[in-house]
C-alpha cells in the first residue's frame, strides 16, 4: 500500500484555493478613487481530486475532474471555503452550536 505523503493529507478531497504563477489584467481603484491597472494572479477554486508526477486534478465536484494544472504553474494552494461552508459561517459567525 502507498503510503500518503503530507501534502496527500492535507489536500487531496478538500476545496482549494489555487494561486498560479499566470496573470491577468484588471482595472482596480487607488486610495484617490482613479482607477488603475493591474496584473494579479489567475485563481482557481475546486476540488482536489487527485495529482500525479506533472498535474494536479481539480473538479467543481470531489467525484469529477473538470480540469488540471500543470505543477510548475502553481505558486501557492489553500484549503479554502466552498459555498455551503460560507452560508454556514454567515448563518452562524461565532460558531456557536444551540
Amino acid at each position: 500500500m502507498k503510503k500518503l505523503t503530507t501534502f496527500e493529507k492535507a489536500f487531496i478531497g478538500q476545496f482549494v484555493m489555487v494561486v498560479t504563477n499566470m496573470t491577468q489584467n484588471a482595472s482596480v481603484s487607488n486610495d484617490e478613487g482613479l482607477i488603475e491597472s493591474a496584473e494579479i494572479p489567475v485563481t482557481m477554486t475546486g476540488f482536489l481530486i487527485d495529482a500525479d508526477d506533472d498535474y494536479y486534478y481539480l473538479g467543481n465536484t470531489p467525484d469529477e475532474v473538470l480540469t488540471c494544472i500543470k505543477k510548475g504553474m502553481i505558486n501557492q494552494i489553500s484549503l479554502a471555503m466552498d459555498e455551503f461552508d460560507m452560508f454556514a459561517q454567515e448563518a452562524n459567525p461565532n460558531g456557536v452550536v444551540n
